[in-house]
């Protein structure tokens, strides 16, 4: 085992931020842990001396490397070799970083915050040796958490992270709801805190691509990163499409097998491998190509996705969790389009086709603006920093403008669903108002900062509803049930049942042909004045009101007469949700 000297981290680190990360840049992989190094950046502002502590896991037989510390980019970097077996199971690699990080315990244990990335090695190391002797806050971007669970050591180990740090941050939403069920006893200590990303650093190209011709890979080359179907959806594009060429840029154990695969399939002098790209660099690449295609088997977050919409660049990339919602802007913005998981070429070259036919429709810099919000290195620094401090993480300010979409009828569920996630995402507070909106909330989805009305309870008391439940079902029931005995004596019991059926069929078909159609037009000033009046204190004073549905233009209208500045509308997309929250807050 190599160590540092002690005196590598001594006193200085005394009311420091300190991050502890298995993965960052170096001199060989100048990619990897990109993002660990631009979050540290970009909490400067409110951390503005951390130290960086990288744990690299080395093979035994890679060349000696020294401990060393040193400024690299700007930022005080402690390099810290673990040599180790690559087969070393991953409880045992905690041990080692464990290990490795033990003769400077007294040292961290003095710092303001110890921000450690994943939970597993790192997360359990830091958590070992320093207990609650100081603040530890554990950011979650592993992909691998099945496999972590699946071992009984490991488990525990993980579950341990997670309940004594102070909290736990992950980079989807997808991995904020598995650790919440996982250990439900501390689900109000994790939350969701995207990868930032400074988007200024990535400039668009001069001209839109309208040919699709250059596809893009950057990332790991790794059968999990779909780099072989990769290599075979191109093959097939090439074949429609001879002048089209294939740029690669990364390095990894499935380079020769890539390689080898584009010269079984022809297609070799189209697919030109470059090698990892440093992250000032990788920008010219965007610039330089037509589509981004990344096929991988899982992502969290999916950072080189969301830096080439940057660059206003499309993107086919797989349905991952992080895919989903990190590109769904995108999505609705005709930037991106998602694959399944699996091996298939013909749902690749068909996203590839759809971006290329809705070029022309498409609004890249709407995109960008929303990575702005989203992921920009401010924001997202702004909470990151809340939660290494102990502050409040990601909750609207009560004073926050309020965006209320109401769907009273399924068709209006998706648009509003979209509306109340782009309000919250601007850090406005936002009501959905539907039926069963608590189940359609989870169905979707949603943000927890979503609130909720369901009008459903409601519905149910309006006479209409209760005067067809008791004509239709509650009197006819009971008096057929009433006349059980005298059937019985007739020698006709089964009379009784055939009765029941015959009422349930007539009752079903009266509420599908005249039930439905009466509570369409009854129901939507009935539930106006009884929602508004309800839910009073929830719906006041919004900025924006959606309706969706005929059906729901009542309740928003009076939902928006007591206040006459909201602004009243069917539908609404991001751009518009975007300028009335901002003109709302910068009026406040």
């Amino acid at each position: 085992m190599v160590h540092a000297e002690p005196a590598l981290i001594a006193s200085d680190v005394r009311d420091r931020l300190v991050v502890v990360t298995p993965w960052y840049p170096t001199a060989s992989n100048p990619y990897g842990g990109a993002f660990v190094r631009e979050t540290t950046r970009a909490l400067l502002s409110h951390f503005p001396d951390p130290l960086v502590v990288h744990t690299e896991v080395r093979a035994l037989d890679a060349e000696p490397v020294a401990a060393s510390r040193g400024v690299v980019d700007g930022l005080d970097v402690l390099h810290l070799p673990v040599p180790m077996d690559p087969l070393t199971p991953r409880a045992r690699v905690a041990e080692l970083v464990r290990d490795a990080l033990a003769p400077y315990a007294q040292a961290l244990a003095e710092a303001e915050v110890v921000h450690v990335h994943v939970g597993m090695p790192t997360g359990w190391a830091v958590v070992d040796l320093l207990g609650d002797r100081t603040r530890v806050v554990v950011s979650e971007h592993a992909s691998y958490l099945n496999k972590l669970w699946a071992l009984p050591e490991s488990e525990a180990m993980y579950a341990r992270t997670v309940r004594e740090a102070a909290l736990v941050t992950a980079v989807g939403q997808d991995t904020t709801r598995a650790l919440q069920q996982r250990y439900p006893d501390v689900a109000d200590k994790v939350h969701t805190v995207p990868n930032p990303l400074d988007v200024e650093r990535f400039v668009p190209g001069d001209v839109p691509p309208t040919n699709l011709h250059r596809w893009l890979y950057v990332g790991n080359l790794l059968e999990a990163k779909g780099v072989l179907r990769l290599v075979r959806a191109f093959a097939a594009w090439h074949e429609q499409r001879p002048t089209a060429t294939l740029t690669v840029a990364g390095g990894g154990v499935d380079a020769d097998r890539m390689r080898a695969l584009a010269a079984e399939l022809g297609v070799a002098d189209a697919v030109t491998f470059v090698g990892r790209v440093a992250p000032a660099q990788v920008g010219e690449l965007y610039r330089d190509a037509d589509v981004l295609v990344h096929l991988s088997v899982a992502e969290t977050f999916g950072l080189t996705a969301v830096e080439a919409l940057a660059s206003e660049l499309p993107v086919v990339a797989t349905a991952t969790r992080g895919g989903v919602r990190t590109l769904d802007v995108a999505q609705d913005e005709g930037m991106a389009r998602l694959v399944p998981v699996g091996d298939g070429v013909d749902d690749v070259i068909a996203a590839v086709r759809d971006l290329e036919e809705r070029r022309a429709s498409a609004r890249p810099w709407l995109v960008r603006d929303d990575l702005a919000v989203r992921f920009g290195t401010g924001p997202v620094a702004a909470v990151l920093a809340d939660a290494l401090r102990g502050a409040p993480v990601d909750e609207p300010a009560p004073d926050a403008p309020l965006v209320v979409a109401v769907a009273l009828h399924g068709s209006a569920v998706p648009g509003a669903a979209r509306v109340v996630r782009d309000a919250v995402r601007r850090g406005a507070r936002a009501v959905l108002v539907a039926d069963r909106a608590d189940e359609l909330a989870d169905e979707l989805d949603l943000d927890h900062r979503v609130q909720r009305v369901d009008v459903s309870p409601v519905r149910a008391r309006l006479l209409s509803h209760r005067m067809e439940k008791w004509v239709l079902d509650a009197v006819p029931r009971t008096l057929i049930r009433a006349a059980g005995p005298v059937a019985r004596a007739a020698g006709r019991p089964q009379a009784v049942d055939a009765a029941l059926r015959r009422q349930q069929r007539l009752s079903a078909r009266w509420k599908q042909v005249v039930g439905r159609p009466g509570h369409a037009r009854i129901d939507p000033g009935a539930l106006a004045r009884v929602v508004a009046r309800e839910s009073a204190a929830l719906v006041a004073d919004p900025v924006l009101v959606t309706w969706g549905h005929a059906q729901g233009r009542p309740l928003a209208e009076r939902i928006a007469q007591r206040s006459p500045g909201a602004t009243v509308v069917q539908d609404a997309d991001l751009d518009l949700v975007s300028r009335l929250v901002a003109g709302a807050r910068s009026a406040r």
